[in-house]
């Protein structure tokens, strides 16, 4: 599991000591260590390129306290270099992209460093045609967008991550890039960037969810987003893997989330949504190393209501300084669902389903994304379509980190449009 994402300026790879030590790793022998690539999609693209130049990993090397791995005495070593362009939304359903696989002293590992590259291979993109940009997308008309990478190419992405390489043996990780999360459009700019969003899933623990989507004619539905949510230790739902239907409306997940807690199962949400169609959700309650086959949804017409508005505020201080970057901004759509709603012993509310979501953030390009950093102001501009239900409460929410999140909206999205404005 990730248990923090953040960007790594320069690439340092320095650790300090822990004073609460609960491990201690000297490493004897060697193992094999093979990474995977794979993505959680999401928006309306035909492809998502990024350009991968190397990854390197942490190996403890003195007292570790586990509960804070990034303060550790570690030692960094490149563990692949691959040097090449992938299209994130062919990595679905099971298709992995190779990053490689290194031989390495055996003992715990802390930290993952994924390293993006500033040059395309020179492979050819989905028209035929060589890679205009290290990092673009092609929208749903074709337009070839290069996305922006705000920290740089001398930064590195910074992945918290504490596994085990035993002599003789490979443990195979598997980065999942989530294409939702990482593609933020600058307000109405048409400008995108890229903020990389992944998650680490251990094959060793993994599971396996699969199944079919369907419409009430019983015909495939491609192209729905299916999710699974899981309970975090906070008592939050977190998102543990998403992916889209293929062509005859299969699906497939692989779920890793509170394992090292010593849990024998887990319960999860899994949730399809899909343009112009109601919701689908099913509570699954999976087992380590279990597949889970026929998981299926049959999906019902809707109409799509548009949710728009602004959100303005203040960005955090830090150190007496505004940020030199804007602050990225999520905002979601849930409603509660009668399907996915747990026992009321269990839990005292029930836990809305996220049914759509868009991150935005100002770069400049747009008047409709405006950013200060003198003073910090900020103001956006969003919009985002959901599938509209009459006489259903509706939760609209945003969020960003560092700030106070402003207080939910609760509608019903019945109406062809709504106007919902946020202030930090």
């Amino acid at each position: 599991m990730v248990l923090a994402i953040s960007i790594c300026f320069f690439c340092a790879c320095g650790g300090g000591s822990s004073g609460g030590a609960t491990v201690s790793s000297t490493g004897s022998g060697e193992g094999t260590l093979s990474l995977g690539l794979v993505d959680a999609p999401g928006g309306d693209y035909q492809a998502v390129y990024v350009t991968v130049k190397e990854v390197r990993v942490c190996r403890v090397t003195g007292s570790c306290d586990l509960d804070d791995p990034e303060d550790c005495e570690c030692r960094w070593e490149t563990v692949a270099t691959p040097r090449a362009t992938y299209n994130l939304l062919e990595l679905v359903n099971g298709v992995m992209a190779t990053l490689g696989s290194k031989e390495i002293v055996a003992g715990t590992y802390n930290q993952m460093r994924l390293l993006l590259y500033e040059d395309p291979d020179d492979s050819l993109n989905l028209f035929g045609d060589p890679h205009p940009y290290p990092q673009y997308l092609i929208d749903e008309g074709g337009t070839v967008h290069a996305m922006k990478v705000p920290s740089g190419y001398q930064s590195c992405i910074k992945l918290v991550h504490v596994f085990d390489i035993a002599e003789g043996l490979t443990t195979e990780l598997l980065l999942d890039f989530d294409v939702a999360d990482s593609v933020v459009k600058a307000g109405n700019s048409g400008k995108y960037l890229l903020k990389p969003t992944i998650k680490i899933i251990d094959t060793y623990y993994r599971e396996v969810v699969s199944g079919e989507v369907t419409t009430t004619g019983n015909q495939p539905l491609a192209g729905a987003t299916v999710s699974a949510w899981y309970v975090d230790s906070e008592g939050a739902w977190s998102m543990a893997m998403r992916t889209v239907t293929d062509t005859e409306g299969g699906y497939r997940l692989y779920l890793d989330s509170g394992w090292d807690q010593g849990a024998e199962s887990e319960t999860y949400k899994i949730v399809v949504t899909a343009d112009a169609y109601k919701p689908g959700c099913q509570i699954v309650e999976v087992e380590t190393d279990q597949t889970y086959a026929d998981t299926d949804f049959t999906l019902s017409p809707a109409d799509m209501v548009t949710l728009s508005g602004t959100i303005t505020g203040t960005a955090p201080e830090e150190e007496g300084a505004y940020p030199s970057e804007a602050p990225v901004v999520q905002v979601s759509v849930s409603r509660l669902m009668e399907e996915c709603a747990f026992s009321p012993e269990d839990y005292p509310e029930d836990y809305p389903v996220e049914i759509a979501s868009v991150r935005v953030q100002a770069d400049g390009y747009s008047e409709g994304a405006a950013y200060d950093s003198s003073d910090g102001s900020f103001s956006y501009a969003y919009s985002i379509q959901a599938p509209a239900a009459e006489g259903v409460t509706h939760i609209v929410t945003a969020t960003s980190e560092g700030l106070q999140t402003p207080d939910s909206a609760y509608l019903d999205a019945g109406a062809s449009f709504i106007n919902v404005d946020f202030e930090f």
